[in-house]
């Protein structure tokens, strides 16, 4: 009878030789031993595949796969989750770090709490190491979230398996950019209770690659963010507005108190269906949209009239709902 490993690492590579093997080398010297790292390079024209080969070689945990052209990630880590065998599978990025301790710190918390199927950490920017992102660590808050942005960062995830499976869980083939929030509000529209977790303690230092022009990925990436969110809105039976989406979640412009007005408007059929729905997570959804329209009131554009009046009904909002807002986490 064939043995399975506990945890199945999965990477998709394309033309990251530069930091390549820190990556692996990270993943290699994981405290937990019994793993398998499955990396599928997805065509790269850089040496990429003649690292992959000779780890390969070196370490029979790694096993490589290579695509005969570039299909993109999506459908990249969708046949790695076909291939691995482990009882959990983590993800990992070809340009990030892997702390020493981070598969078994999520192991340990996963094997504790059966009910866990999606675990993700905290992370460290690699580029300056006093700075952190430290997402939600609750599921409803979690699940709340995702109504309005990813809540999940994702080279820090680790699967339960058998959830893959038994749901036929797959990434969004059709998304260029952020596949994994896509597959979030999947999991999201499930209507599964208690699924989701984040670990408060950074697992992985992650690169931002500021040195790089991204506006052009950045816009392609919110395009994609934004009919996900048009999907989550879904389970309210809502329709929303591309346009009102982009400058209550992704703009850091200030606007103009008529663009305030259609994003309320948004908030206030959000907060409607809320209330009638009760959904789960409705307490934790009642917070995520006061502190939408905390922050929608403040962008009120100076020049505007009504800039006094926003601000101060920023303030007021927040003062009256702020033993809430601090009791989810």
């Amino acid at each position: 009878m064939k043995n399975h490993p506990k945890v199945s690492v999965l990477m998709s590579v394309y033309n990251d030789a530069v930091h390549l093997e820190e990556a692996i080398n990270s993943i290699l010297n994981q405290t937990v031993k019994d793993l398998e790292f499955i990396i599928i390079d997805d065509g790269s024209t850089d040496v990429s595949v003649d690292i992959l080969r000779r780890y390969e070689k070196q370490d029979s945990r790694v096993k490589v796969y290579t695509n005969e052209s570039n299909i993109g990630l999506a459908k990249s880590l969708n046949k790695g989750f076909l291939l691995s065998s482990g009882e959990y599978i983590a993800r990992m990025d070809a340009d990030d770090y892997a702390y020493p301790i981070r598969l078994q710190k999520q192991l340990e918390f996963m094997e504790a709490h059966k009910n866990i199927m999606v675990c993700g950490t905290s992370m460290e920017i690699y580029e300056d190491h006093n700075k952190f992102m430290v997402p939600p660590t609750a599921h409803n808050a979690i699940a709340a979230g995702l109504i309005f942005g990813t809540n999940f960062y994702h080279p820090t995830v680790m699967f339960r398996a058998s959830f893959i499976g038994d749901n036929q869980i797959t990434y969004p083939e059709d998304y260029k950019y952020a596949q994994d929030y896509g597959l979030w509000v999947k999991l999201l529209k499930l209507g599964k209770k208690d699924i989701f977790a984040n670990l408060e303690e950074p697992l992985l230092k992650y690169r931002t690659h500021p040195e790089k022009n991204r506006k052009k990925y950045f816009n392609t990436q919110t395009s994609f963010a934004i009919k996900t969110q048009i999907s989550a809105l879904e389970i309210f039976s809502i329709n929303a507005n591309e346009k009102v989406l982009y400058d209550l979640n992704f703009s850091s412009e200030y606007l103009t108190l008529d663009n305030i007005k259609k994003c309320n408007s948004l908030l206030e059929k959000i907060r409607i269906k809320n209330i009638q729905s009760k959904p789960y997570f409705y307490k934790e959804l009642k917070v995520a949209i006061i502190r939408k329209k905390v922050s929608l009131f403040r962008r009120c554009e100076k020049k505007s009239f009504y800039y006094p009046y926003m601000k101060l009904k920023a303030r007021f909002i927040y003062l009256i709902n702020r033993k809430i807002i601090k009791s989810i986490n």
